[in-house]
């Protein structure tokens, strides 16, 4: 009887059949850019759902508000799923998820169920954002990583600039049932491209070593750890109290357009885009922990001013 043939490292498996790491930065890209765009998407049409559901804005705002809860408490479960049952498994059923949910708006018949599908919607592109980063360190090393990240955080930040502006023009033209079909077709797109191109990548575990609890209580032990998370938490905190409040801010109380709203976004945006050119550019020469340094130095005064 012969001997099975060994299993492929990840990096293994992606040139085994003549693909490399880089011929998938545009799927991790693509699948790690739609939970942030789908959030704003949306945004124009809230004044009209209010109309249509005849609900309150406060609670139409809960299709923004709580799809920011559902993405964020969802990638605390990704992570550990990937890691039992693989990459490839958890992203194609989490944009399932996100494709039957957007489906499920556009026949939404109150303002519960419509933040219902919110909510799943949120779940579903969860996956996107917490796995195409474990993918990345699952191909590249600590630096070379921090710079494909970099192209992760750009493609994150460009999907919800433009998403306001894609949102109030296909409200404008076609309805806002519109912009729930297009976001069910972006994540359709993805459940496709992975499973015709995305190989497993996840690490094999070594025999004997801990499982997610274990995994936990080492990193909150890990001083650079904490380190990491809070520099990370306070840096994306500031960025989506601009994104759950910003709408109502200026749309609502300035009495500004949807469009006026996303060309504020636009500035914000072009700015986070800037500095991930930079940190993809600097990071594999000086290394995280300095541009990291650098990067909280110019939050706080950026804060300060």
């Amino acid at each position: 009887m012969d001997a099975p043939a060994p299993k492929l490292a990840p990096h293994a498996a992606l040139h085994d059949d003549g693909r490399t790491p880089w011929q998938l930065l545009g799927l991790l890209m693509t699948m790690t850019a739609i939970g942030s765009m789908s959030l704003n998407i949306l945004v124009p049409a809230v004044p009209r759902l209010a109309d249509v559901f005849s609900a309150d804005i406060e609670i139409i705002q809960l299709t923004i508000s709580l799809y920011i809860v559902g993405l964020a408490l969802a990638q605390l479960t990704c992570g550990p799923l990937s890691d039992r049952f693989g990459r490839r498994p958890v992203i194609l059923g989490g944009f399932a998820i996100a494709t039957c949910a957007g489906l499920g708006a556009i026949v939404a018949t109150s303002a519960g169920s419509l933040i219902l599908m919110r909510v799943l919607q949120a779940i579903g592109g969860a996956t996107g954002v917490a796995i195409g980063r474990a993918i990345i360190r699952d191909l590249f090393g600590r630096d070379r990583a921090a710079q494909m990240l970099s192209f992760i955080a750009g493609a994150m930040a460009v999907a919800p600039m433009v998403a306001p502006l894609i949102g109030g023009l296909i409200d404008r033209w076609f309805g806002w049932q519109a912009i729930f079909l297009f976001a069910a077709s972006a994540s359709l797109l993805v459940f496709v491209w992975t499973g015709m191109m995305l190989p497993e990548t996840r690490p094999a575990r070594a025999e004997g070593q801990g499982g997610f609890f274990v995994d936990v209580r080492t990193l909150a032990l890990s001083r650079r750890y904490i380190g990491y998370v809070l520099a990370a938490a306070f840096s994306c905190g500031a960025f989506f109290i601009f994104v759950g409040g910003g709408p109502h801010a200026i749309i609502t109380m300035m009495h500004r357009t949807p469009t006026e709203y996303g060309l504020w976004f636009l500035a914000v945006s072009a700015g986070y885009i800037l500095g991930n050119v930079i940190t993809s550019r600097l990071s594999v020469r000086w290394g995280v922990d300095t541009m990291v340094l650098w990067g909280c130095i110019a939050e706080v005064v950026a804060g300060l001013i």
